[in-house]
């Protein structure tokens, strides 16, 4: 059976559902398929044991972006099929909206247009029929957000005039005018057309001292726009209004992780000294020192580090110091940095991204030591998330029944049906 057909499969105005049993049924009787049949077989069972049709959806779009990887695109048509046909399924309109887009991104992202405008169409659809304007704001903003976060700024554009038209009859109504604030931060990322006014808006809705006092997230929002669009002295001054409520450490950190993308570590490392709260103060103060060593500024990054008195986190910091290194050709930094970690599945994934790094060399040896040292701790761990992580590596280096026995010991139906779909793609 030819599993590699051309790509306008999709496209086809009336291409004809393709089963997906039958296509598995066909292909475990081929000598050379049986690895690739078992597996599609079993992702497929444990999708369709789960109660829920937006959660066959989503794991099913996951899989879908796994299968189109390796130009599956055959196979991904049928997984695309039953996709569609659970996400039309979810009776809750707003969820049906978000899962149908995501449907949409991933078609997008691969280069399957067509259908990916035609999904597009019915979620806006969805979304329009939506009688609370809150739940369509918040839809499309979601949406939105999905479509930034792949790259797709054209479509997120789009959407988001439709979010600011609901989020502005919101706020106008007397409504909750995070929504806006929100299309003010996203347009703030895209290319900052039309955010300054919008985030005016918000600050006019914002006059009241009473209003002001109860919108910290708006606030923060709207402090994170200013800051996006360059007009810092505005953004710290609302970032000085948060720092006068109680209770805003979240919002704090919200911010502080804005400034130090925005490159003012300094600034986002005194907003750390200020949040009371450990499990809010560290995860800053990680995402400063990993940018301070994106940028190249390892000393600083390494007394931040210090300052972090959770072994996660602090892991974190030296696990993007051992990637740093071995791209920049330090082994042996690499390896001091490799025995600072005390988080065991910390410490898998930095093996496991060593063993990547080593075979996008042609080390095969080095590569397999190193996946046999990550395979050593996530036997032992519960983490499902972290052994399905080596499942790729392993399929990488074709060490397949590994694999296979990683997956096994995951218990987790939605990382199984994944684990299984990746073996699947690597085995074709």
């Amino acid at each position: 059976m030819k599993m590699k057909r051309e790509r306008d499969i999709f496209d086809e105005d009336h291409c004809e559902s393709i089963s997906l049993d039958r296509v598995i049924d066909e292909l475990k009787h081929e000598d050379d398929r049986c690895l690739f049949a078992n597996s599609l077989e079993k992702s497929i069972a444990s999708v369709r044991s789960l109660s829920s049709h937006n959660s066959r959806a989503l794991v099913l779009d996951e899989l879908i972006d796994v299968l189109l990887e390796h130009d599956l695109v055959y196979i991904g048509k049928c997984f695309a099929d039953e996709a569609l046909d659970s996400a039309y399924d979810v009776e809750i309109k707003s969820e049906k909206a978000k899962t149908l887009s995501k449907l949409s991104t991933t078609f997008s992202r691969h280069g399957f247009d067509n259908i990916s405008r035609s999904i597009s169409e019915s979620v806006i659809i969805e979304t329009d029929g939506l009688e609370d304007e809150k739940t369509k704001a918040e839809v499309f903003i979601s949406i939105a957000e999905d479509k930034i976060d792949h790259d797709l700024l054209d479509e997120a554009r789009n959407i988001l005039e439709r979010a600011r038209s609901a989020a502005l009859r919101l706020a106008q109504n007397g409504g909750d005018i995070v929504y806006l604030a929100l299309v003010a931060e996203l347009k703030a990322r895209i290319d900052g057309e039309g955010a300054e006014e919008l985030n005016n808006e918000v600050l006019h809705f914002l006059r009241d001292p009473e209003t002001r006092e109860k919108n910290a997230w708006v606030i923060c929002l709207a402090a994170k726009t200013f800051l996006r669009l360059g007009r810092y002295e505005e953004a710290m001054r609302l970032a000085h209004d948060l720092k006068q409520n109680e209770g805003t450490d979240i919002h704090m950190m919200e911010f502080g992780i804005a400034l130090s993308q925005e490159g003012r570590s300094e600034d986002a490392v005194e907003i750390a000294g200020e949040i009371m709260k450990d499990d809010l103060r560290y995860p800053l103060i990680r995402v400063i020192a990993t940018d301070l060593i994106q940028e190249g500024f390892i000393d600083d990054a390494l007394k931040l580090n210090e300052n972090i008195q959770d072994s996660f986190e602090k892991a974190l910091v030296y696990k993007e110091l051992v990637e740093r290194s071995l791209k920049k050709g330090d082994q042996h930094r690499a390896y001091e940095y490799l025995d600072m970690i005390d988080d065991m599945d910390i410490k898998a994934l930095a093996h496991k991204e060593m063993c990547m790094l080593y075979q996008q060399e042609g080390n095969d040896d080095k590569a397999a030591d190193h996946l046999s040292k990550a395979r050593e701790i996530v036997e032992r761990s519960e983490k499902d998330s972290i052994k399905l992580e080596l499942v790729d590596a392993m399929m990488q280096l074709k060490q397949e029944d590994a694999a296979l026995d990683i997956t096994e010991r995951i218990s987790t139906t939605v990382e199984k049906a994944i684990a299984l779909g990746i073996i699947a793609g690597h085995s074709a």
